[in-house]
This record gives structure tokens, C-alpha cells and sequence, in this order.
């Protein structure tokens, strides 16, 4: 197919919105107006981090002076709003990560609802009219841990179940409340991975999700309007796929699309937030691993979009120059560069690209068989740079 139109061009036609992970360190000239050209969508993560924008605990739970929303205004009013994008903030409470020193050392069974409440209420009032979705609470499900309801183990889980709140979860439904009294005109999303393959690991969490989902409706002045579904793809060399947690299954097209339908008949919309595929066990040879990266797209989009309500697709970055997989994350073997996403280093669409631009042309209520024989053309290898 021809690539003339930009992948944000083809959503809109389908009925949904494209757009990809940034921070602002990624606003270069080089990236820049590729990210504008394909996206409509800005996911704002690294700049929302709770260390980033509440490094301080100041006065009270509100104290403004408590909050630093410098990089996040850079790329929300200097960067996207003159452009015309749209804005989805990523993750008000994340369990324990990115917290800074204060909130472990002086959160308490009775100040620590006060103190969740007043992080999501400020910086959701400070961006009010400003952000289309927000992510109110990301990954708060582990079955493993082996609490009620596969909740997971955290700060916020740990002093609610003290005295005098004694009990854990309702640190959730205490964002999502807060999180609609904040900014009621926001479209607001829980956010979770490892719902996509058919082992019993993603079996136990689709099911803790869909429960999570009714406890969250069901919560006095709570507001979901949308599951995000991370997508964090990681295909192996004999066809397997990785979960998170480190087990093997596969991907079952009518698996996700079965999921996604219990998703609908809540009524609550789906968003594919972090979508991208993991190539560190694929083969060598740069041809062939695209061409595998791009089927994993093809197959994985082919099923989400023939579902209506997938409102949005997010890819967890654009190109591979700016990828979180080279940020802690274990590499290739064979010390070769990763190539997860949809351009390459220097910015040449790549097999993963057409994949993508070939699904979002696709009409939504078809599913495209997996096509094996698909083979991607050469490409030049770009350099990798390191955040």
C-alpha cells in the first residue's frame, strides 16, 4: 500500500485516535516532526512521574509550592497545543514507582487518603481543559501477591489497610472519586498490562480487571470511562510469547477480542496506551526480525480494531531512537540495536510502519487472517541513542 497518509489521517477515517508515547526530552528536530506528522495523540508519562511533579510534600496535600509542572507545560502549552494535539496523562498513582523520599518517610495510615487525593486533584485541575484522558491508576493488579481480589502489594494498599481505613483497595476508588470532582469534563482510564495472552498468568489478571472494573463503578462519585490496555508485545524466536510476569503462552486473536467485548458490555471504551513489540529474542538478521516485529502488530491491531469501542491506539513511542528498552532494560544477546517500534533511528518507516498503516485502512469489522508468508524490504540500520 502507499504510505502518502499519515497514521493519525487513517485512525480519524476508522473512528479512533492515534498517538504514541513522548517526554520532552524527545522534542528534538530531528523526531519532532515525524511525532507531528503521524500523531494526534501525545501520551505524557516520563514528565508526569510523581517525583518529577510533587518532589516536595509542602503544607498540606494541596500545597501548590509542593508541585513542579515545569516540563509537563513545556510540552502541553509550548510544544502541543500550538500544534493541535491532544493530551493523554500518564499515571497519577503508579503503585510505588517513581516516588519520591518524602512519601514513604511521612505518609501514614492517617494523612496517606488526604495525600492521594490531593495528587490527583492538582495536577488535574492544573491542566483542566487542557487534557483529553487521564490514567488514574496504573498496574494495581498482581495475583501473585495473593491478596484479595489480586490487588497488588503497595505503599498506597499497605497503609489503606490499616486503621482507621483498614482497607487496601480502596486507595483505588479514592483516585477515580477524586479524579472526577478534579476535572469531570476528562475521560478518565485504569491502566494495566498483561491481559492479552492466553496463559494462566494473563488468564488470573483479565479476570481480576474485569472485577477491578466493577468495584470502580460501583465506588461512591467514581468515574471510569475507559480500560487502557497496555500491549507490551514480546514475541520469541520458536513463535511463543512472553508475558510480563515472565511465562510463556501465545496470542489468541479471539482471546483479546473476548476480553475486550466483557470490556464493552460495562460500557466503558478500550485504549491500546503503550502498545510496542519487543524484539531482544527475535533473530539477527534485520530483514527478517522486522518483518516477525510487523506481523506481531498486524495480528495484535487486527483484533483490537475489529472491537468498536477501541476508542484509541497508543504506541509506547514512534521511533526507535527515543524506546524505553533501552533504559534498564535487558538487551539483545548479541548486542545488536532493538527495533520495537514504527521508524527507525532515523526516521525511515519501517515493515512495522506499513503493518500499522495497513491495519488502520483495514474496515473495523473484519479480522485479517495472520499471514505468515509476509516478509518485510531491507531498510538501512540507523544508530541507537540512549535517553
Amino acid at each position: 500500500m502507499t504510505l502518502d497518509k499519515p497514521l493519525k489521517t487513517l485512525a480519524e477515517a476508522r473512528g479512533f485516535i492515534y498517538g504514541a508515547n513522548i517526554n520532552h526530552l524527545d522534542n528534538d528536530p530531528t523526531f519532532f516532526p515525524a511525532f507531528q506528522r503521524e500523531c494526534a495523540i501525545m501520551l505524557i508519562s516520563s514528565d508526569l512521574r510523581f517525583e518529577v511533579i510533587h518532589p516536595l510534600q509542602g503544607s498540606s496535600p494541596t500545597d501548590p509550592a509542593a508541585f513542579n509542572f515545569a516540563f509537563a507545560d513545556t510540552m502541553v502549552n509550548v510544544v502541543g497545543i500550538p500544534v493541535g494535539m491532544k493530551f493523554h496523562m500518564q499515571a497519577l498513582i503508579f503503585r510505588d514507582q517513581d516516588l519520591p523520599a518524602w512519601v514513604p518517610a511521612n505518609l501514614t495510615p492517617a494523612n496517606v487518603q488526604s495525600y492521594l487525593e490531593g495528587h490527583v486533584t492538582v495536577p488535574m485541575q492544573h491542566f483542566a481543559g487542557k487534557v483529553r484522558a487521564w490514567n488514574v491508576v496504573n498496574e494495581a493488579i498482581r495475583p501473585q501477591d495473593g491478596n484479595l481480589d489480586g490487588i497488588r502489594t503497595c505503599g498506597w494498599y499497605t497503609l489503606y489497610s490499616q486503621a482507621p481505613i483498614s482497607d487496601g483497595k480502596r486507595y483505588i476508588r479514592d483516585a477515580f472519586a477524586a479524579a472526577n470532582t478534579a476535572d469531570p469534563a476528562a475521560k478518565l482510564y485504569y491502566n494495566e498490562f498483561g491481559l492479552d495472552l492466553t496463559g494462566s498468568d494473563d488468564v488470573a489478571k483479565r479476570a481480576a480487571t474485569l472485577a477491578l472494573l466493577d468495584y470502580i463503578q460501583a465506588g461512591p462519585g467514581c468515574r471510569i470511562d475507559a480500560l487502557g490496555i497496555q500491549a507490551h508485545m514480546w514475541p520469541q524466536a520458536d513463535g511463543q510469547m512472553k508475558a510480563g510476569t515472565g511465562q510463556l503462552s501465545t496470542f489468541d486473536p479471539a482471546v483479546l477480542k473476548a476480553f475486550i467485548k466483557a470490556v464493552a458490555a460495562k460500557g466503558l471504551k478500550v485504549y491500546i496506551t503503550e502498545l510496542d513489540v519487543r524484539d531482544t529474542h527475535l533473530v539477527a538478521d534485520i530483514p527478517t526480525r522486522d518483518a516477525q516485529v510487523a506481523d506481531v502488530y498486524r495480528r495484535y491491531l487486527d483484533a483490537a480494531l475489529s472491537e468498536p469501542n477501541v476508542e484509541v491506539v497508543m504506541t509506547f513511542g514512534l521511533s526507535d531512537l527515543y524506546t524505553w528498552y533501552t533504559n534498564g532494560v535487558p538487551p539483545r544477546s548479541d548486542g545488536l540495536p532493538i527495533r520495537p517500534l514504527l521508524l527507525d533511528t532515523a526516521m525511515n518507516k519501517k515493515a512495522a510502519y506499513t503493518a500499522v498503516a495497513e491495519a488502520f485502512s483495514t474496515p473495523r469489522n473484519t479480522l485479517a487472517a495472520f499471514n505468515p508468508t509476509f516478509h518485510a524490504p531491507r531498510l538501512p540500520r540507523g544508530r541507537m541513542r540512549m535517553r
